[in-house]
């Protein structure tokens, strides 16, 4: 484990020395809740995390259990990173009962295990898959995964609403352009925030939502 701070983050690290597997992969994934459950003990707060990277080939997998976290999950590189607002440096220690350790830690791992509510009207789940799709979870199956249903579950309730999971894709894709582009934000930027770590993935989805490439808009 690495803990890193850059600009505005925290950067905790998790990876094992020798060559990574999917089942390697899996256990570190599995280590990021009972460490996220550590850190949030001594300071007495539920942290937040902002952004959480793992294993590119992970990007087709269900990545359920990190999607309890509901933060953007960015597919890059080996390893899992969480990253943290870089203020929780400065929270202050609360002193504890040494002797309560266990069952406080076993509180707050069950707190942050709690799947969200299992049952999601059409328009919620519209809503919820809107949220993640802006927060830069972009894996159909991970955002299922999340909500503790199945991804074609989570299909037959956006077609109730007469839509569909490649139609809010493109529907925030477009907004966020349009938005970030009178910002000045990169389209570089743009497409790390919508949780595109592949460049070639942002741009197919770009020219079918514009009709051309992001250069080209530019211009």
């Amino acid at each position: 484990m690495r803990i890193t701070h850059r600009q505005d983050e925290t950067r905790v690290s998790l990876r094992f020395i020798d060559s990574d597997t999917t089942a390697k992969q899996i256990l570190l994934e599995l280590t990021c809740i009972p460490y996220h459950s550590i850190f949030c003990w001594p300071v007495d707060v539920p942290l937040q995390a902002v952004r959480i990277r793992t294993a590119t080939s992970r990007a087709s997998d269900t990545v359920s259990l990190l999607g309890i976290f509901d933060c953007a999950l960015e597919f890059h590189g080996e390893g899992v990173e969480i990253r943290y607002p870089r203020k929780v440096e400065n929270l202050p220690i609360i002193q504890k009962n040494l002797r309560s350790w266990r069952n406080d830690l076993h509180q707050i791992f069950l707190q942050n295990m709690v799947w969200r509510k299992k049952y999601f009207l059409a328009s919620e789940m519209r809503a919820y898959v809107e949220s993640a799709l802006r927060k830069g979870i972009t894996s159909q199956s991970a955002i299922a995964a999340s909500a503790a249903m199945s991804v074609a579950t989570l299909r037959r309730k956006l077609s109730i609403e007469r839509t569909s999971f490649r139609a809010l894709s493109d529907m925030v894709l477009y907004e966020t352009v349009v938005h970030h582009m009178e910002t000045g934000l990169s389209f570089e930027e743009i497409a790390e925030q919508l949780g595109y770590s592949d460049s070639r993935s942002f741009r197919r989805a770009f020219r079918r939502v514009f009709g051309k490439n992001p250069s080209d808009l530019k211009k």
